[in-house]
C-alpha cells in the first residue's frame, strides 16, 4: 500500500511538474533516473519533458530501452529534441524498443537532410531552464564545461528558446537570481530545416560566435558553432559561391574583435567563483 508521504509526493509532482523537474535538475543522475522509474509512465514523461534537456538526456542514456514507454508518452516533438542529444548506441536501443507508430516518425525527425542547419548543429550545446538559479546554472557549466563556450542558451520548461546570457554576465549575476531575469530575450535563431546558405548569411554572426537552432515550434535543438560556420563557408566557396568570400571576411573581422575577450571569460566559468560574488545581494 502506498504511504501517505508517497501519495502526497506523487500528488505534488503531478500538479506541479515544473517544480518537480526543477528539484530533479539538482540531484545526481542515478537518483533522478530511479525517481522517474518509480513514477507512473505518463507522470514520468511529464516531469522528464520539463527537466533541463541535458539532464533528461542523461536519464535516457542510463535507462536506455527500459524507458521506451516514457519516450512514447513524451510526444514525438519533445522525444526528438531529447533523442538528438542521446549517445548513438543508447539512441538506437531506445528507437528499436519503441512502438512503430512512435519510432518511425522519430527516425524521420532525427534524420535531418544534408545541407540543412539541423544536420550541422551541435546538439550538446548547453541550454538551461529560465527558472534555474544562477548558482545552479554555474554548477551545471562546471559539470559540463565542454558543452558551453561563449554564451548559455535559456529555454522554458517546454524547451522553447527564450533567451541567451553571456558567461561573463552569468558569473557577475546574483547567484540567487534566476536565468530568465538576466537573460537577453529575442535572441536570433535559425530553423533546423533551412539550408547552409541561410546559415552562412544569417545576421546573428554579426553579434555572436554561435547560432542557436530551433524547430518549427521554436524548440531549441542545438547550436552551430563558429568553427562549423567557417567549414560551411569553405564548402560553399569550393562550389563557386562568390558571396561566401565576402561573408567570410566580415566574419573574420567580427571574430578578431571578440576572441581575446571571451576566451578568458569562458575559462573562468569552470573555475571557483570568487567568494565575493557569492555574497552579492
Amino acid at each position: 500500500m502506498m504511504s501517505v508521504q508517497q501519495a502526497l509526493s506523487r500528488h505534488l509532482t503531478s500538479t506541479r511538474p515544473g517544480e518537480a523537474a526543477a528539484v530533479l535538475d539538482t540531484l545526481p543522475d542515478p537518483v533522478v533516473a530511479a525517481t522517474l522509474a518509480d513514477m507512473d509512465v505518463p507522470l514520468a514523461a511529464t516531469v522528464l519533458a520539463r527537466m533541463a534537456p541535458h539532464r533528461a538526456v542523461k536519464v535516457l542514456e542510463l535507462q536506455s530501452e527500459s524507458f521506451a514507454p516514457v519516450v512514447e508518452s513524451l510526444g514525438v516533438g519533445i522525444a526528438a529534441t531529447l533523442l538528438r542529444r542521446v549517445d548513438s548506441k543508447a539512441r538506437k536501443r531506445l528507437l528499436d524498443s519503441l512502438q512503430p507508430g512512435v519510432g518511425e516518425p522519430l527516425r524521420h525527425l532525427l534524420d535531418f537532410p544534408d545541407h540543412t542547419a539541423g544536420a550541422i548543429m551541435d546538439p550538446q550545446v548547453l541550454a538551461l531552464p529560465e527558472d534555474m538559479k544562477i548558482r545552479d546554472a554555474v554548477a551545471q557549466i562546471r559539470r559540463h564545461p565542454d558543452h558551453v563556450r561563449y554564451a548559455l542558451y535559456v529555454v522554458d520548461r517546454l524547451h522553447r528558446l527564450v533567451g541567451t546570457i553571456s558567461i561573463r554576465e552569468l558569473l557577475l549575476a546574483n547567484p540567487k537570481d534566476v536565468l530568465g531575469s538576466v537573460a537577453t530575450a529575442n535572441v536570433l535563431s535559425i530553423r533546423a530545416d533551412l539550408d547552409h546558405r541561410s546559415v552562412v548569411e544569417h545576421p546573428a554572426w554579426n553579434e555572436a560566435p554561435s547560432l542557436p537552432v530551433v524547430d518549427a515550434a521554436g524548440i531549441y535543438v542545438g547550436a552551430i558553432r563558429y568553427r562549423m560556420w567557417r567549414r560551411v563557408v569553405a564548402q560553399l566557396a569550393t562550389r563557386g559561391d562568390e558571396t561566401t568570400r565576402t561573408v567570410e571576411a566580415l566574419g573574420d573581422l567580427f571574430w578578431a574583435g571578440i576572441v581575446s575577450v571571451v576566451g578568458a571569460v569562458t575559462q573562468a566559468a569552470v573555475r571557483p567563483i570568487p567568494s565575493g560574488l557569492h555574497d552579492r545581494r
